[in-house]
């Protein structure tokens, strides 16, 4: 843990128990639940007076919920050749957390998030952070994952429950979502930018999948489980190597350079439009029809989350 025991310091202490979300222009943020708090803390530290100055905390509207926004004052950017540090520890009631919309790293630690089916949980990362999301089982009626700059976020929980989940990579960062059970009635996956998509887990519910590739990116799964439909479409030049998941019906549709790798249990259907290939990955089913080619199997390597960065400042 970074040493900070000289540093400037600056606290913040919410006027409501109503916040439920974060708007974090900094790096370097680390959020942790504390069960002894009713409302919600943030505590900056700095070794110069010039970032201690420049540091806004306030409280604000974003994500349809009310949150606070920790930034920059506008003139910090006249300051040239600063060699500062500084670190971001924010400090939640339980479960507190349905909305982060981030541009540098964040931690996100276990029991921050909101768990209830009731409630909707949507991260956003703009910038060139990543985001690192390590929690207990949640449950949620939906959670949106969604990427817009170049940093990555992982997502990683023993079990998600949520009746829909949506990932959305629109810019070059990674998204990673790790679960041994993944029970939803929908999952929804795009990318249309560069970044890739990795999810795991064994899928419960009997969902119906979305995937759309529309960008350079690949979406990658190593999910199993029962799924009513999967309708998969690649336009650009990424690949959808979704084999893994052997849905009910299972329509491919491949319009670009970019290749399909999908399996079925009941029906198959498949059509290619571009340089961009089908194939039908595993033993055949009772319906087949279309344009495609076929493959005995297919592999996707097998991620792991990666380890949680330690508490140290930008």
């Amino acid at each position: 843990m970074t040493s900070t025991s000289s540093w400037r310091t600056k606290t913040f202490t919410a006027t409501t128990t109503d916040i439920h979300g974060l708007v974090l222009q900094t790096r370097a943020n680390f959020v942790a639940a504390d069960p002894a708090a009713s409302v919600a803390t943030v505590t900056f530290r700095t070794d110069s007076d010039v970032l201690l100055d420049a540091i806004t905390i306030s409280e604000v509207d974003a994500g349809n919920t009310r949150a606070i926004s920790v930034g920059w004052d506008r003139n910090l950017h006249r300051q040239h050749d600063l060699e500062a540090a500084y670190i971001v520890d924010i400090a939640l009631p339980p479960h507190a957390l349905s909305y982060l919309e981030a541009v540098g790293d964040v931690v996100v630690g276990p029991r921050v998030l909101s768990n209830a089916t009731t409630k909707n949980i949507h991260v956003l990362l703009s910038g060139s952070g990543d985001v690192y999301i390590d929690d207990t089982n949640i449950y949620a009626d939906r959670l949106q994952l969604t990427l817009q700059g170049s940093g990555d976020l992982q997502f990683a929980v023993p079990e998600l429950h949520a009746n829909a989940v949506n990932v959305a990579v629109q810019g070059s960062g990674d998204c990673a979502l790790f679960s041994r059970v993944l029970e939803t009635k929908t999952l929804d996956v795009n990318v249309e930018g560069s970044g890739s998509v990795y999810a795991s887990g064994a899928l419960n519910g009997n969902p119906s999948v979305t995937t759309d590739v529309d960008g350079s990116g690949d979406v990658r799964y190593t999910l199993s489980g029962d799924c009513s439909s999967h309708e998969i479409a690649a336009s650009a030049s990424g690949d959808a190597k979704t084999s893994s998941l052997a849905c009910a019906t299972t329509s491919a549709r491949a319009s670009g350079s970019g290749d399909i790798y999908a399996s079925a249990s009941a029906s198959f259907t498949a059509s290619a439009s571009g340089s961009g290939d089908v194939y039908y990955v595993g033993p055949v089913v009772p319906t087949m029809s279309g344009k495609f080619r076929t493959k005995t199997l297919h592999s996707v390597d097998t991620k792991t989350p990666h380890a949680l960065p330690l508490h140290r400042a930008a």
